[in-house]
């Protein structure tokens, strides 16, 4: 190495490479987790929230306005 540049280039070189490796490696478990939970419990996988069409309405009426937009 020839200074503080190529000291942070391979710095952070090897710190990218390590997050590819984990982030990959995280992938696996999280795809199982889903494909058994679809398969034990797949009411946990619906939406929570009502249909979009109703979202808007009920936020709308939840949000207060600021006086100027009244």
């Amino acid at each position: 190495m020839n200074g503080p540049e190529d000291a942070l280039r391979h710095a952070l070189r090897a710190l990218a490479e390590r997050w590819q490796y984990l982030d990959s490696e995280a992938k696996e478990p999280t795809k199982m987790i889903g494909d058994l939970v679809r398969r034990a419990a797949p009411q946990l996988l619906e939406p929570l929230l009502p249909p979009a069409e109703y979202e808007v309405a009920y936020y709308a009426q939840q949000t207060p306005r600021h006086p100027a937009l009244v």
